[in-house]
């Protein structure tokens, strides 16, 4: 499969703390791939790099255009953000300004802005909040709509940096069946960056990143199965994940199980 984004001999440091050295990363277009970390990975500081808020050295091609100064707004027009998923910025008085905004900025056609905002709004189910100002919403809210406006300028790239830590269990199931079905649909590339194993369920790759360096980059099923390498740098199987491995032990599932639902269903056929 044709790489979204290819990482070569990429290099960055804050003064004399060296975060990235010599980085080799390929992300495939299309995919929806979680990176993970601990604090001081580097997976934040990575999402900036891409975003061209950070200057690296070395070689970094994005949707088959070089990332340096003179492509970045380019480039920039191609990519969603949702960086620090505690912190929101939002420009218009209510949630309908902030959604079509950045389809304004760009110049997009009224009727173009009306067909894409029925879109997200269909998506993200926004109908009773677009009148309303974001400032007055719950955190879950303003975490659903700053995810639905990265998106509504049809990128086909979106950076998420920790963009569900603020939302609730249904916002962010919500959330979720939403990036499934632009990502299939659109074939949106999706870069979920998180501190928590649970997410990598919704995605199909699994990046990990330790000190600055990539320990593996894999379809989910493969990365899950290095379970010894996950707890030495900290982190521990998905639930789903380690439910369905104990119950494979007694004959009780066959395959990793990785929807709640759907293992009550299979426990009680």
């Amino acid at each position: 499969m044709e790489n979204e984004i290819i990482i070569r001999d990429m290099s960055f440091s804050y003064g004399k703390d060296i975060i990235f050295e010599n980085l080799d990363l390929d992300i495939k277009k299309s995919s929806f791939v979680s990176i993970i970390g601990k604090n001081g990975s580097g997976k934040s500081t990575l999402a900036k790099i891409l975003g061209g808020l950070l200057k690296h050295k070395g070689y970094i091609n994005i949707n088959k255009t070089v990332l340096d100064k003179t492509n970045l707004r380019n480039l920039r027009k191609k990519i969603g953000f949702v960086l620090d998923g505690n912190k929101f910025c939002f420009i218009g008085e209510t949630v309908l300004d902030d959604v079509i905004y950045t389809m304004e900025n760009m110049g997009y056609s009224k009727k173009r802005i009306k067909k894409r905002l029925n879109y997200i709004n269909e998506l993200f189910d926004l109908e009773k909040l677009l009148e309303l100002s974001p400032l007055n919403l719950t955190k879950s809210k303003q975490a659903l709509v700053s995810l639905a406006a990265s998106i509504a300028h049809h990128p086909v790239i979106l950076i998420l940096d920790e963009a569900f830590i603020s939302m609730d269990e249904t916002d962010k199931k919500k959330a979720y069946k939403a990036l499934k079905k632009i990502n299939k649909e659109e074939s949106l590339t999706i870069i979920n960056i998180t501190s928590s194993m649970n997410e990598t369920l919704y995605g199909d790759d699994i990046i990990v990143l330790d000190s600055g360096k990539l320990i593996m980059n894999d379809i989910k099923e493969k990365v899950y199965q290095e379970e010894k390498q996950l707890i030495k740098i900290g982190f521990e199987l998905p639930f789903m994940v380690d439910l369905s491995k104990k119950l494979s032990y007694y004959d009780l599932t066959k395959e990793t199980i990785y929807d709640m639902k759907e293992m009550v269903n299979h426990l009680w056929k």
